[in-house]
Protein backbone atom coordinates (compact mmCIF):
# COMPACT_ATOMS: atom_id res chain seq x y z
CA UNK A 1 0.00 0.00 0.00
CA UNK A 2 1.10 3.98 -1.10
CA UNK A 3 2.05 6.28 1.67
CA UNK A 4 -1.90 8.42 0.77
CA UNK A 5 -4.07 5.21 0.73
CA UNK A 6 -2.51 3.72 3.94
CA UNK A 7 -2.81 7.56 5.67
CA UNK A 8 -6.08 7.83 4.64
CA UNK A 9 -6.87 4.26 6.10
CA UNK A 10 -5.69 5.46 9.28
CA UNK A 11 -7.47 8.87 9.52
CA UNK A 12 -10.76 6.70 8.35
CA UNK A 13 -10.12 4.04 11.11
CA UNK A 14 -9.12 7.08 14.27
CA UNK A 15 -12.73 8.92 13.11
CA UNK A 16 -10.65 12.29 11.67
CA UNK A 17 -12.40 12.51 8.19
CA UNK A 18 -14.31 15.66 8.12
CA UNK A 19 -16.81 16.99 5.34
CA UNK A 20 -15.97 20.32 3.97
CA UNK A 21 -18.51 21.75 6.07
CA UNK A 22 -16.94 20.51 9.32
CA UNK A 23 -13.30 21.76 7.90
CA UNK A 24 -14.56 24.82 7.82
CA UNK A 25 -15.85 25.43 10.66
CA UNK A 26 -12.53 24.05 12.60
CA UNK A 27 -11.68 24.10 15.15
CA UNK A 28 -15.33 23.99 16.16
CA UNK A 29 -16.62 20.95 16.11
CA UNK A 30 -20.42 19.50 17.18
CA UNK A 31 -19.87 18.42 20.81
CA UNK A 32 -21.36 15.09 20.40
CA UNK A 33 -18.17 14.94 17.61
CA UNK A 34 -15.96 11.45 19.54
CA UNK A 35 -12.98 14.16 18.96
CA UNK A 36 -14.95 16.81 20.44
CA UNK A 37 -12.60 17.18 23.73
CA UNK A 38 -9.36 17.11 21.59
CA UNK A 39 -10.70 19.72 19.48
CA UNK A 40 -11.38 22.28 22.39
CA UNK A 41 -7.78 21.89 23.17
CA UNK A 42 -6.88 22.79 19.97
CA UNK A 43 -8.74 25.56 19.72
CA UNK A 44 -7.54 26.71 23.45
CA UNK A 45 -4.22 26.48 21.90
CA UNK A 46 -4.72 28.48 18.88
CA UNK A 47 -6.36 31.48 20.63
CA UNK A 48 -3.38 31.50 22.90
CA UNK A 49 -0.68 31.00 19.70
CA UNK A 50 -3.03 34.47 18.08
CA UNK A 51 -2.90 36.12 21.04
CA UNK A 52 0.74 35.31 21.64
CA UNK A 53 1.41 36.41 17.82
CA UNK A 54 -0.48 39.59 17.96
CA UNK A 55 1.17 40.74 20.62
CA UNK A 56 4.57 40.89 19.06
CA UNK A 57 2.59 43.69 17.31
CA UNK A 58 4.74 43.11 14.02
CA UNK A 59 4.59 41.09 10.66
CA UNK A 60 4.31 37.63 10.66
CA UNK A 61 6.05 34.97 8.10
CA UNK A 62 4.66 31.58 9.37
CA UNK A 63 5.32 28.06 7.97
CA UNK A 64 3.72 25.37 8.88
CA UNK A 65 4.77 21.63 8.05
CA UNK A 66 3.03 18.82 8.89
CA UNK A 67 -0.04 21.10 8.85
CA UNK A 68 -2.88 18.39 7.68
CA UNK A 69 -5.72 19.44 6.41
CA UNK A 70 -4.29 23.44 7.14
CA UNK A 71 -7.38 24.09 9.66
CA UNK A 72 -4.94 26.34 11.87
CA UNK A 73 -2.63 27.93 8.78
CA UNK A 74 -6.62 29.17 7.65
CA UNK A 75 -6.84 31.24 11.21
CA UNK A 76 -3.27 31.92 11.38
CA UNK A 77 -3.20 33.75 7.90
CA UNK A 78 -5.80 35.94 8.93
CA UNK A 79 -3.26 38.06 11.48
CA UNK A 80 -2.65 41.27 10.19
CA UNK A 81 0.04 41.70 7.29
CA UNK A 82 0.99 37.87 7.74
CA UNK A 83 2.32 35.27 5.83
CA UNK A 84 1.64 31.78 6.19
CA UNK A 85 3.19 28.63 4.09
CA UNK A 86 1.48 25.81 5.01
CA UNK A 87 3.18 21.92 3.72
CA UNK A 88 2.26 18.93 4.16
CA UNK A 89 2.60 15.43 2.68
CA UNK A 90 -0.62 14.46 2.14
CA UNK A 91 -1.91 17.77 0.86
Amino acid sequence: MNFPAAYAAIREAEGRNYSLEQVRKLPNIAPDHPLAAEWRLRKTSLVRLMGHLRGLNQPQRLLDLGCGIGWMSHHLSHLPHSEVIAVDRTA
